[in-house]
């Protein structure tokens, strides 16, 4: 079982002192970031990290996800783990609330994406990928039907997520398979700020 614990008491410090969070929380929209809020973000993420994320990382790479009677069997603990996720709300920090986020800067952002990071490379990548869709001003949509793709292969050796560009009437896999060059745009614009996001990482 793999084992993280956040430099929280160091994260706090860059935040409040050497980023200054008083002027960040005086700039529109970041008012609500008081030092008590951030504080108490953190100390959350860091248990989320270390309590749920870092044990799976270790069973996300030795057991990885298998095809399994027509579909996606992720390793035990996963799909509960990411269920406890979205709940939290840990999707959506820095996302207004028209995205169902909460809104807190991406200083905030910042910090508890390093945590997912260090915790389980693999599973914050699906999160830096919604974050780049988002920031291309788009409403990303998280498929679950379970389909059985190379990333599925691939997530034995690394970590992985998938982008879907959509389809003339939802064909894929197909000869007829057709996409138009303004979703292909879009999905580049996306690809593109995924990696700017993953390089920062």
């Amino acid at each position: 079982m793999s084992t993280y614990n956040a430099p929280v008491r160091d994260m706090q410090f860059a935040i409040e002192e050497l980023a200054d969070l008083k002027a960040v929380t005086a700039l529109a929209g970041c008012e609500d970031a008081t030092p008590d809020l951030v504080n108490s973000v953190l100390e959350e993420a860091a248990k989320f990290a270390g309590g749920v994320w870092a044990p799976l990382d270790r069973l996300g790479d030795v057991e990885g996800p298998r095809w399994h009677d027509g579909h996606v069997a992720m390793p035990e603990g996963f799909h509960a783990a990411y269920r406890q996720f979205v709940e939290a709300g840990w999707n959506g920090l820095r996302f207004g609330a028209e995205y169902g986020g909460q809104g807190l800067p991406k200083l905030v952002d910042a910090a508890v994406m390093e945590m997912w990071n260090g915790a389980n490379l693999g599973f914050s990548l699906v999160s830096l990928l919604t974050q780049a869709v988002k920031n291309s001003k788009q409403q990303p949509l998280e498929l679950t039907s379970g389909a059985g793709h190379d990333a599925v292969a691939m997530s034995a050796l690394t970590g992985a997520c998938m982008l879907f560009v959509r389809c003339k009437g939802g064909v894929s896999h197909n000869p007829a398979e057709s996409v138009t060059a303004a979703d292909v745009s879009v999905a580049i614009d996306v690809l593109g700020r995924f990696l700017n996001l993953l390089a920062r990482t």
